[in-house]
């Protein structure tokens, strides 16, 4: 995927503005007062404009970056105007419209992008379930400190590690105070 071609490496943190840049030179990347919106992708003719809120933070910023990212790939050559409300991945939403589910579909690629499984794996030091009152101390700073690694919120971390625990609910690290012995 032309994209992920983009990143130097896949180690965190992936920042999506320096791939955007590098990929497609011409795209503006800004800031705007945008409301109560997060971030807007505006298409013309196969060029593209992405802005996001003035007050997002570096890594709200990565995450709604990397949102419309996706909506670029999939619409970029339709000349839409595209307002996105949320850009907080696997953020239940309200409604079961087309809309919602294609910023649903959205999301899931912010979070692949930013967030991949295989390479969380290596970073994750913790076990799927916390046992104890320190493991889940432990769990529950580290999750602080892989969100900041990886650049996005701490809510966008909580998910891919949910997501990884349930798919792999027999992991035990191999490194880390809960390392296997």
């Amino acid at each position: 995927m032309r994209v992920v071609r983009g990143a130097v490496t896949l180690e965190p943190p992936i920042r999506v503005e320096d791939i955007l840049t590098r990929t497609w030179p011409k795209m503006h990347v800004g800031e705007a007062d945008l409301g109560d919106y997060h971030g807007a992708l505006v298409t013309d003719g196969g060029r593209a404009a992405m802005y996001v809120t003035k007050i997002a933070n570096t890594d709200q910023k990565n995450i709604i970056l990397a949102h419309l990212t996706w909506h670029w790939i999939k619409q970029a050559l339709k000349g839409q105007i595209d307002l996105t409300r949320q850009c907080l991945v696997h953020v239940p939403r309200e409604d079961a419209t087309a809309l919602a589910q294609i910023e649903r579909e959205a999301d899931v690629f912010a979070s692949e992008l930013l967030v991949p499984l295989e390479v969380l794996e290596s970073h994750i030091d913790f076990p799927a379930e916390p046992k104890t009152e320190g493991e889940k101390t432990y769990m529950e700073q580290r999750t602080i400190e892989l969100a900041r690694q990886f650049a996005v919120p701490s809510d966008v971390m909580k998910a891919r590690l949910k997501l990884f625990a349930a798919r792999r609910r027999s992991f035990r690290p191999n490194k880390g105070p809960f390392r296997r012995r």
